[in-house]
């Protein structure tokens, strides 16, 4: 089977985005790296888990204000990407989006399928 059969399609583009996100930061452009976080965020919720290291790194280096206005273009960036779907159907879009009751199976599973499940 081929990767981006099997519910990987998004997660190239998204740590691409991520990287870039860390270059950005380490070149000490943390407008930039915010924008490229927020669109690994759009593609991926696993970003959400840079998001502890950019929030300290920009409060660090930008301090509160310069933190905020480093968020509002990444929050505006969500919005806009986020608005097809929210005027279709925005209770929809949100349940699904934030559904943590979902349940990921074995059986889905690429990278532990050698294993039995327990």
């Amino acid at each position: 089977h081929s990767l981006y059969l099997l519910r990987l399609f998004n997660d190239a583009p998204a740590m691409l985005c991520l990287y870039a996100f860390v270059a950005a930061y380490s070149h000490r452009c943390f407008a930039l790296g915010a924008m490229f976080f927020s669109a690994a965020l759009s593609l991926k919720m696993n970003a959400l888990l840079f998001a502890p290291a950019l929030a300290l790194v920009t409060l660090k280096e930008c301090g509160w204000v310069g933190a905020i206005v480093r968020a509002i273009p990444a929050l505006a960036l969500q919005a806009l990407l986020a608005a097809p779907f929210l005027r279709a159907n925005a209770s929809g879009y949100f349940a699904r989006a934030f559904d943590f009751t979902r349940a990921f199976e074995h059986r889905w599973s690429v990278n532990w399928a050698m294993l039995s499940p327990v």
